[in-house]
């Protein structure tokens, strides 16, 4: 593995059966499909899909072992207490989603489509991520738009951050950004724009557990 691992919606699943998962995240439920129809033998291939890949092994006594790396970056999804979310919609350059979950000083990242592609060093995918988002070049300004003004914005990029601690609470926050600024705010009759400063503590607060 050289730091990320596809794995299907599917496959995850089994894996969290094996692995005795305590959580399995909805967004990746929902791209599973059904799984109820051919149960038995749908597990059964795909379970040898799993060995054919080398994702699972059998040992000497035949019974059978996932990955250690696999383990490990798995580890984070099935139970770490705290996930976050960021989405990064750019007009003409598609759609970035993407969840980390964190788990004893690990994060594991997640590209969330169908396969899921899986990030070891999911701190490292968080920075790339920001630098997308907000580069270190970003400078914004206070400036307050208010309804007559938003109604003439078309297709501005969204950014949008969430966090959970999984049985607790849920949080999110969503900006849209215009002539050099991200504006969070837009559900309301006025959006407030925000500086560097002010969208790189809003990024470390929502990103970071604790």
């Amino acid at each position: 593995m050289d730091g990320q691992q596809k794995i299907s919606p599917q496959e995850l699943f089994f894996i969290g059966k094996y692995m005795r998962a305590q959580y399995i995240d909805y967004d990746y439920v929902r791209l599973m499909g059904d799984l109820t129809r051919k149960y038995s033998l749908k597990e059964k291939e795909i379970m040898a899909g799993l060995t054919d890949r080398g994702l699972l092994m059998e040992d000497f006594s035949g019974n059978m072992e996932l990955n250690e790396e696999i383990r490990e970056l798995l580890e984070p999804v099935f139970f770490g207490g705290f996930e976050t979310e960021v989405i990064l919609s750019i007009p003409q350059n598609g759609l970035i989603r993407e969840k980390f979950h964190y788990y004893k000083e690990r994060v594991t990242g997640v590209q969330v489509f169908d396969p899921l592609v899986f990030f070891k060093d999911g701190k490292s995918r968080l920075d790339t991520l920001k630098t997308q988002a907000i580069p270190e070049t970003y400078t914004g300004n206070r400036k307050i738009l208010y309804a007559r003004d938003m109604e003439k914005i078309q297709d501005a990029p969204i950014l949008v951050l969430k966090n959970m601690v999984m049985g607790k609470r849920a949080s999110g926050k969503q900006f849209f950004y215009y002539e050099g600024t991200w504006y969070e705010g837009a559900a309301l009759d006025m959006a407030q724009g925000l500086t560097g400063e002010e969208m790189d503590h809003v990024w470390q607060a929502m990103m970071q557990e604790g």
